[in-house]
């Protein structure tokens, strides 16, 4: 998880300029406080997050079926091909 990440890099500062465990603790409650901030954010732009996701599922379902109609054009043009080479 990114938090993790966030709390070994203030663990590691902490550690290199000689704090103590009370730094570290106070590292532990910035994190839970960077956090809740974060939660905050997400729930209050909850619904423009919501109708971007479904914009870009609608975008993916478009680019899936434009994939799939390239793939059948390809294996028309392999048999129109192939009919060709036959014919000859």
């Amino acid at each position: 998880m990114q938090w993790t990440i966030i709390y070994d890099i203030i663990y590691v500062y902490l550690l290199r300029s000689g704090r103590t465990l009370v730094c570290y603790t106070q590292a532990e409650d910035i994190n839970s406080s960077v956090e809740n901030t974060l939660y905050d954010i997400y729930d209050s732009q909850k619904p423009l997050i919501n109708e971007k996701l479904q914009e870009l599922y609608a975008a993916l379902d478009r680019i899936a079926k434009l994939e799939t109609e390239i793939q059948e054009f390809k294996q028309s043009l392999a048999c129109l091909y192939q009919d060709t080479i036959d014919s000859s």
